[in-house]
């Protein structure tokens, strides 16, 4: 779960808790990421589910244009291409 400068504290001690409540531990675990790391590292190939919690876009855009929306991008088509066997053309 994106956890940087635009996801608001509220929504994200909010969101784990909800996750905490019905994911079953043995099976997943939550883990937060910041900007930096969503853009410079493979976090894609550990994640089933990547949330990006409420809070002031302008702020997710300022820490994630252009290299994060991108990663985001290309995670999300490459998932629906995987796990839909979607043919998207971006």
């Amino acid at each position: 779960m994106y956890a940087d400068l635009g996801a608001s504290s509220v929504s994200i001690s909010h969101t784990i808790a909800t996750l905490t409540s019905i994911i079953n531990p043995r099976c997943h675990c939550i883990q937060t990421i910041d900007a930096k790391t969503l853009i410079h590292t493979t976090w894609q190939d550990q994640t089933v589910l990547f949330i990006m919690p409420g809070g002031t876009d302008t702020y997710y855009h300022q820490k994630l244009h252009p290299h994060g929306n991108e990663v985001i991008r290309k995670s999300i088509v490459t998932t629906l291409i995987q796990v839909h066997g979607l043919h998207i053309f971006v």
